[in-house]
């Protein structure tokens, strides 16, 4: 008897589940079309992989702060390595084509790579036409 209040504030609190949570999704949906698209950011040295060759990259842009929600870094938080310098490869929301600096045979080769947005969504393509995608390991 003495769980019965207990019992009775989860039944009440579960049968709202579905309304907390369509309150959440618009309420995500609201920020994201307040704040517009997102940047994109690689930190210098992120490693990805492009038809099975894993290799680090390097950008030409100044790394951005990560202090705004409307910036993703990848590989990199609050005080990233590379902060500040111009050595990120950055990914505004009207980017087609962006810079990037590989490493090939340990040197350094300048390619451009077309991107694709499909809203939240970021794929970067090699010159050759591959994907490129975030290597296993960092």
């Amino acid at each position: 008897m003495k769980h019965l209040p207990l019992v009775m504030v989860l039944a009440v609190g579960l049968s709202g589940c579905d309304a907390a949570k369509e309150l959440g999704a618009k309420q995500q949906k609201q920020f994201r079309d307040e704040m517009g698209p997102m940047t994109f950011a690689f930190v210098p040295g992120y490693k990805v992989t492009v038809g099975g060759l894993t290799f680090p990259i390097y950008g030409k842009e100044t790394c951005p702060e990560a202090v705004t929600a409307k910036v993703f870094i990848f590989g990199g938080g609050y005080d990233y390595p590379g902060e500040g310098t111009p050595t990120c490869v950055v990914v505004e929301p009207e980017t087609e084509k962006v810079s990037v600096r590989r490493v090939m045979d340990g040197a350094l080769v300048d390619e451009i790579w077309r991107v694709d947005r499909n809203g939240e969504a970021l794929t970067l393509w090699a010159p050759d036409g591959k994907p490129v995608v975030t290597a296993a390991e960092q």
